[in-house]
């Protein structure tokens, strides 16, 4: 989760031809920690270099496919909203979005965005 005055960040990508809004995530790879991996995965997703500061919580979710995903949620705040510029080929853009547009959004990538 990254927060700045007020507006959370989310990443959106485009999935069988939808819009999709999530949190910038993703995997973890073999030579990473958990919080490195999150910072990788922040720069890769958003342009956007900052660690995390505050571990949330875990989830456990299964997919409508029945993918079992375990995810760790961190925080960020940041100071400003500032420009970003995704690196990874999967994020078509960023958006600072206010939290109701977020827990209204039709368009999430899964419940646990919310």
């Amino acid at each position: 989760i990254v927060h700045a005055e007020d507006k959370f960040l989310v990443v959106e990508e485009t999935i069988n031809g939808k819009a999709l809004w999530n949190q910038p995530a993703g995997h973890l790879e073999a030579d990473e920690t958990l919080v490195q991996a999150a910072a990788r995965e922040l720069w890769e997703e958003t342009g956007i270099h900052a660690q995390p500061q505050h571990f949330i919580r875990m989830h456990q979710w299964i997919a409508p496919d029945k993918t079992p995903f375990l995810r760790f949620l961190f925080s960020i705040e940041l100071a400003n909203m500032c420009a970003t510029e995704p690196h990874d080929s999967d994020i078509d853009c960023c958006h600072w979005v206010s939290a109701e547009e977020v827990l209204c959004a039709p368009n999430l990538r899964s419940p646990l965005v919310a």
